[in-house]
């Protein structure tokens, strides 16, 4: 059961991360102020350090609540419906990946952008929650590579040797260092396009990104051996 402090003290860290969101939607996520913050709560900005010691644990704490969300929504896009074939279950973590971007591009920001003036991240609480996202993804990966479902790209079957001395180093799934790469660039295009839609830089050429990241996705998932039901 939890006292009455400790529920107080909950729902005043949700409200005030709630709020910060709200500031971050209008003016940006580099810009938020604390001093506003303890004013719609009407707190003195003394009281809100009861909560949070300094600016960059509120931020890393933004960042840790977004990477959560993130991976549950790609573990909910996996798990339903049940018993589905491998080409499908990726087809639905990548386009529900793409789907929660869209939904939270703030969040989305605060995980990949980070354009946020004066914040050093804490490497100890920020990491661990970004290999969160990525462990759900290549967890599946390797499951499929080993039950040979997907395939490498041709054009990566034999990587440059500074590249394949590279990738062994940052390599630790137990993947093949080629299968690795091959990943890696796959999410650089998916990240693009995705970063491309929240920040409308490509609003001159494309007028329904859906459309335009699906059929994307599909084109790389038949290069991987992959046919999803659609």
């Amino acid at each position: 059961m939890i006292h009455r402090r400790e529920r107080i003290r909950i729902e005043t860290v949700i409200e005030i991360k709630k709020l910060v969101r709200q500031q971050m939607a209008l003016h940006g996520a580099a810009s938020f102020s604390l001093r506003m913050i303890a004013k719609q709560m009407g707190f003195t900005s003394q009281a809100l350090y009861r909560y949070y010691p300094n600016r960059n644990a509120l931020i890393s704490d933004l960042i840790v609540d977004a990477c959560e969300n993130l991976a549950s929504a790609l573990e909910f896009a996996r798990d339903n419906p049940p018993k589905q074939r491998v080409d499908d279950i990726l087809f639905n973590m990548l386009m529900a990946y793409r789907q929660w971007a869209v939904d939270n591009p703030i969040d989305y920001s605060l995980i990949y952008c980070k354009s946020i003036p004066d914040y050093k991240p804490s490497v100890e609480i920020i990491d661990p929650a970004i290999e969160r996202i990525s462990s759900v993804m290549m967890k599946f990966l390797q499951v499929a590579w080993s039950q040979g479902k997907i395939k490498l790209f041709p054009e990566y079957k034999s990587l440059p040797l500074e590249l394949e001395q590279q990738f062994s180093k940052t390599n630790v799934y137990g993947l093949p260092n080629a299968f690795f790469y091959n990943i890696v660039v796959v999410w650089c295009k998916l990240h693009g396009l995705i970063t491309s839609e929240i920040f409308s830089q490509l609003h001159q050429f494309v007028n329904d990104y859906e459309l335009f990241y699906r059929f994307e996705l599909i084109t790389i998932l038949k290069k991987f051996g992959l046919e999803p039901y659609l």
